[in-house]
Order: structure tokens, then sequence, then C-alpha cells
């Protein structure tokens, strides 16, 4: 298995293996255009056609669906794929699901961390999906995932939004103050907290150090808020998990440095004294 599996997958947790979503990357990993059809809803309910937004560009309706499963595994370099679950948060007519793309290369084995986001449908089907992977794990994609969603504010979300030590990460991830961020954003996390792992080792390797995790949130708030903020826009929390999609909003010092607005994604655990154990971050923010 890979280090991903072994570091987050929690045997106490269920999965629900129907789940949409699932069945959606079944038919992608297996380039069956029909079952990856079959987990899309012909219509979102309150209209229009649903939507597949994928580093590939977005796929519309069961064609599209159907078109993302052609050629999928070869997209990744992949001569077969096949999904394995790691962790799965549902709530509020959304489901997450983190898993690993297991499979074979000519190059040997690969196994590759994506996250893909659901909007499901009453009818047990989705009408709305976005697909998350460090753009190294395919060929040809650029270092760079343009914005999914369009905020209309230059600024932060509202934290009441968020509950616990999610909500206080992002009250000090938005501080304009460095080194006073960072300290606080240390003593949120447990004591096993581990951070990463959607990105190759010689990218960013997982890590359970917190003298490295210190290392990265002193790089990271040396940027945010004063370069851009991270908005959160959609939020699924099952009371143990926090999963948020985002986009990165550029200040006028971001914008006077050529750093461009970017989508992403990160899942926020929390331990049972509700401190953080893990922080799982997917994007493409940092390489150029």
């Amino acid at each position: 298995m890979s280090r991903f599996f072994d570091a987050y997958f929690r045997p106490a947790r269920l999965i629900d293996t129907a789940s949409p979503e699932l069945r959606l990357l079944e038919g992608l990993t297996r380039c069956d255009g029909e079952l990856a059809a079959s987990a899309v809803e012909p219509a979102r309910q309150w209209g229009g056609l649903a939507q597949v937004d994928t580093p590939f560009g977005v796929f519309t309706g069961k064609e599209g669906a159907r078109a993302l499963a052609d050629g999928f595994a070869a997209r990744f370099g992949a001569i077969a794929l096949r999904v394995t679950p790691v962790a799965q948060t549902r709530a509020g007519g959304r489901a997450v699901s983190e898993v690993v793309l297991d499979g074979t290369s000519a190059d040997g084995p690969v196994a590759i961390p994506v996250t893909i986001v659901a909007d499901l449908h009453p009818a047990g089907s989705l009408e709305g999906a976005r697909l998350y992977f460090f753009y190294r794990w395919a060929a040809g994609l650029q270092p760079y995932r343009a914005p999914i969603y369009s905020p209309r504010h230059a600024s932060s979300a509202e934290f009441p939004l968020l509950t616990g030590a999610v909500r206080r990460y992002y009250e000090l991830l938005n501080l304009d103050n460095p080194q006073a961020a960072t300290n606080g954003i240390l003593e949120t996390l447990a004591p096993d907290f581990r951070y990463g792992g959607y990105r190759p080792d010689d990218s960013e390797p997982l890590i359970d150090d917190l003298d490295q995790v210190r290392n990265i949130y002193t790089a990271i708030c040396s940027g945010i808020p004063s370069e851009q903020i991270i908005r959160f826009e959609t939020i699924t929390d099952d009371g143990i998990t926090c999963a948020v999609e985002w986009t990165s909003v550029i200040t006028r010092r971001g914008r006077d440095k050529g750093i461009a607005s970017q989508a992403g994604f990160a899942a926020y655990e929390r331990s049972s004294d509700g401190l953080l154990r893990a922080i799982r971050i997917n994007d493409n923010l940092g390489p150029r």
C-alpha cells in the first residue's frame, strides 16, 4: 500500500463504497464509460447539466463522463489503475472521498493520491464533482489549477462557518503576523500530527516531525495573507474531518509578484481532544 494509505486510513471509520463519487472513479479507472456515466445524474435538481471539473478540463453530463473515462489511466502514464479508498467525509448533501489510484505503468507500480468532492443528488447519483491531484502525477499538466469558484470579495470568508480547531487555524492563517500565526497554528496540532502526502516525496514528503511542520508554516505564513488570502468555498464537516475546497485570492502585493489565483482542497482531521491530527493539502501552490 502507499504511504498515503498507511498514514491516513482508519479502520474504525466507515466508507460507503457505493457512494456515487467512488462509482464514478471506478468507471474512470476501468476506462468504462457506461459505469462512469451511471454515477452522474442527467440534470441537476434545480437546472443545468451535471459537471465534473478536473485538471484535464470540465466534462458535462453523461457524455462528458464517458469522454473522461476514455483513456483515463493513460493520462497518468498507467497501464491499469484501481481505486483504493482511504478516507470519506459525508455531510450536508456532499461526499468527499480521498483515495489512492493504485496500478502499474511501464516504469513499475504507481500510487496516486486523489480527492474527489461530489455534490449529491437525491436519486443517489451526483450532480457535480471536482477532482484534485498534484499536477506532476499526470503528463502534460501545468503547475496551475484555475479557480473553480469566483469569490465576490477579496477578503477571508466568514470564520463562524467553521468550528473548533479548524476555525482557529483559518483565523491564524489570515493573521498578518507571520510569527504569531505560525506559533498559533502549531498550538492547534496534536502530538501525533501528520502533514501532507498528496505530492511525490521529492516535492513534499509526508511529515510527522513538528519542527519540520514549523518550517512549512513559516514559509506558508510568510505569503498568507500578505500575498494571497485562502477563501474556503465549500465545507463538508462530519465532526471528525473538515474537508474544504478553497480559492486563493491574490492581493496587490501578490499581483505585483506575478502570483495567480488557484483552486485547491484541504482536509483537516481532528483527534479525540479536538486538536488537529492531520492536515492534507491537495493543490499546486508553490511550484512555478
